[in-house]
């Protein structure tokens, strides 16, 4: 049986049925009323897909696929009438399998799709209704707070926690200068997003492939992409992606960009498509799930104060493209 829940695609065991009732933002509807059962299929995967062909195979997937529809889909379509994807992409965070008590020295080998696996494609309703979403799909960074909202019709859907730039100056050798490693605030919007980034530590500026992992163990780095936003129309090439160092969650850490641990970064990116919107602040007052107010640490001591703009600048923009140099750690 599929089940489908708020545009979501469930697995069950009887494949070949859809079940006729659909929640979609707090309504039922049938399925033959909501969906045209005509446009809509699954595909059988032929061979196992394994993390490391994940980008290559959903390009070719979809080129497939899109010459058969009088639509399209894309990869944020596909993930979400397929929340499986996101599901499996996530458990190749080696934190993750660790506690399972499994030491994955390679994320990238892991299995996405087994052979045999059925891949639903939404009909034409269904893709216009997941386009509305993420066209009402932003994030919302507090730095302080040391979190990711991820926001959606103005509620939150998601959140995630984050670590940031360290509170201070240090020579970076790729910059060739000193350089304060705040994190940036501004607004603006998701400019770029790098699949294959190179790791080159800014410190030395030489190039890395593996990290050591917060219990000393060395693996290959992950192939989670990184998102490159634009903040108040400037491009100062900082990131967010992936950090191998779960420890660092929650702290000051990074040479600037913000980092999120690997399961994490993986689901933050199928909700952050190119020109999804961006707001990244500094606001030592919040509201906890209860609706009682409560106060950050002032990580930057800024206070109550708007920082100017050298300060929330994290000094001068410096670009790297398709790079990371945010550090090892």
């Amino acid at each position: 049986m599929v089940s489908i829940c708020k545009g979501f695609l469930f697995f069950n065991s009887d494949e070949d049925s859809i079940k006729e009732e659909i929640f979609r933002h707090g309504t039922i509807s049938t399925y033959q009323d909501s969906l045209p059962a005509k446009e809509a299929y699954f595909v059988e995967i032929d061979k196992n897909i394994y993390i490391k062909d994940y980008h290559k195979w959903v390009e070719n997937f979809l080129i497939e696929v899109n010459g058969k529809l009088d639509y399209s889909i894309d990869e944020y379509i596909l993930a979400k009438a397929n929340p499986g994807f996101v599901d499996s992409l996530k458990k190749s965070d080696y934190y993750y399998l660790k506690e399972k008590g499994i030491i994955s020295y390679d994320p990238k080998e892991g299995l996405f799709l087994g052979k045999g696996t059925k891949v639903f494609i939404p009909d034409s309703m269904m893709v216009f209704s997941i386009k509305q979403d993420i066209l009402q799909t932003r994030l919302d960074i507090n730095i302080p707070e040391f979190l990711c909202r991820v926001y959606q019709y103005k509620k939150v859907i998601d959140s995630f926690y984050i670590r940031i730039g360290k509170n201070e100056q240090k020579y970076l050798a790729m910059a060739g200068k000193v350089m304060n490693l705040k994190t940036r605030t501004g607004e603006g919007k998701i400019v770029r997003i790098n699949k294959e980034p190179q790791f080159i530590n800014p410190v030395d500026n030489k190039k890395y492939t593996g990290t050591k992992r917060d219990d000393g163990i060395v693996t290959q780095l992950p192939n989670i992409p990184w998102l490159e936003t634009e903040l108040d129309g400037v491009k100062y090439g900082q990131m967010i992606h992936p950090t191998t160092n779960k420890s660092t969650i929650g702290k000051a850490a990074s040479n600037g960009c913000i980092g999120l641990r690997e399961s994490d970064m993986w689901a933050l990116y199928f909700y952050a498509p190119v020109n999804t919107p961006v707001r990244i602040r500094y606001d030592l007052k919040g509201i906890d799930s209860l609706g009682n107010t409560i106060y950050f640490k002032d990580i930057y001591s800024w206070k109550w104060r708007k920082p100017n703009k050298k300060e929330s600048a994290g000094g001068e923009s410096v670009l790297f493209n398709h790079l990371c140099y945010c550090g090892k750690d």
